[in-house]
């Protein structure tokens, strides 16, 4: 097969390529499947515009037809209650609906958002405000919920989150296996965890440590552990650019167990988001033995309580004032690491479950 035939052209949205075969065998089968269109273009017009009406109108009569056919299944076999899906929200009918709203930062926040996820939450929006019940995941979130979308006061119910059990103040030995490959030092080191995106404020976060330096030229390194989101290179430009490079280690996919160890071998943890629904770093850090820096915003400051130090996430000299305040006061580190021991047994799994299933109880009439 000469190379201009060795890919055939499907259906403009790739090519076949044949000749990736050619050494595992003597001839290739494949098969395509497609659906061909059964609309064609319409001329404008009120003519144009009933047909598209009715297609409209047919095709909201199959999904409800569909959903109602689910629906029965589902009750057939003893279901009662549907946990709606947040990526694919819908309403079942028949069946007591609850959800769960982790945030409302697309609503209060949508710069951070492309528009197919704020179109998303727009039907997350519409079937919060259908549902028999909507477990947020803190005050702040209930809050928020209750004023900027449809949902009413009686429909939202706090149910707190909580952070996994993996997280406890690690040994040294194995604190010292998981430092060593990162050229770090047990209590010389800040750590921040969340993913790199501008909604988690790392770029402020990186000018309040350039500050840092220059104020303090032995001060700690810095450990930024989370998966690269989206304008994540804003983030490792500054830091090539600042000539930080060597004290910043910016590192993905780390597992449970070694993050544990590497809270549990931080001077401390600095969470300094613009907005979260909860705020899971925190309580880890808590649960690891590992002082807290968090932003005084939304759900952070309702979750660290006064077991951390508060900052506004916005200003980098605040921020800068603080990890300098944390790096040098040893007795405010422990005053803080102690209170986070006693913060964090406030956010159990257990105490979610109950909350959740003494709701779902009261919704069948306290059956």
């Amino acid at each position: 097969m000469d190379e201009a035939g060795s890919m055939r052209w499907t259906d403009g949205a790739g090519f076949v390529p044949i000749a990736f075969f050619s050494d595992s065998a003597e001839s290739v089968e494949v098969e395509v499947e497609y659906t061909a269109l059964d609309e064609y273009p319409l001329s404008p017009g009120a003519g144009a515009d009933a047909v598209r009406q009715i297609r409209k109108e047919s095709a909201a009569a199959e999904h409800r037809k569909r959903l109602e056919d689910f629906s029965t299944h589902l009750r057939s076999r003893g279901c009662t209650v549907y946990f709606t899906n947040h990526f694919t929200p819908l309403i079942l009918p028949g069946l007591i609906s609850v959800a769960w709203a982790y945030d409302l930062i697309p609503v209060l926040l949508p710069q951070y958002f492309h528009a197919d996820a704020l179109l998303n939450f727009n039907e997350n929006l519409r079937v919060f405000a259908a549902s028999d019940r909507v477990y947020a995941i803190s005050n702040s979130t209930r809050d928020d919920l209750v004023l900027n979308s449809p949902v009413e006061s009686s429909q939202a119910l706090t149910a707190e989150i909580a952070s996994s059990g993996g997280f406890a103040p690690q040994p040294a030995p194995a604190v010292s296996r998981v430092l060593a490959p990162l050229a770090l030092t047990r209590g010389n080191y800040i750590i921040a965890v969340a993913t790199i995106e501008p909604r988690k404020n790392h770029l402020r976060l990186l000018l309040a440590y350039i500050d840092l330096r220059r104020r303090m030229p032995h001060c700690p390194d810095l450990v930024i552990v989370g998966k690269m989101g989206w304008d994540f290179e804003s983030v490792l430009d500054l830091i090539n650019d600042s000539n930080i490079d060597r004290s910043v280690r910016v590192i993905s996919d780390v597992p449970e167990n070694d993050l544990a160890c590497l809270y549990s071998g931080a001077l401390f943890s600095a969470y300094l988001s613009v907005y979260e629904g909860f705020g899971l770093p925190i309580i880890e850090s808590m649960k690891a033995g590992c002082p807290v820096l968090a932003s005084d915003r939304s759900s952070m400051a309702e979750v660290a309580g006064d077991a951390a130090m508060l900052v506004n996430p916005y200003d980098v000299d605040a921020i800068t004032d603080a990890m300098m305040r944390l790096t040098a006061d040893k007795t405010l580190r422990e005053t803080l690491a102690q209170r986070g021991a006693i913060r964090q047994r406030h956010y159990t799994w257990d105490r979610t479950a109950k909350t959740v299933l003494d709701d779902l109880v009261s919704l069948h009439g306290g059956e």
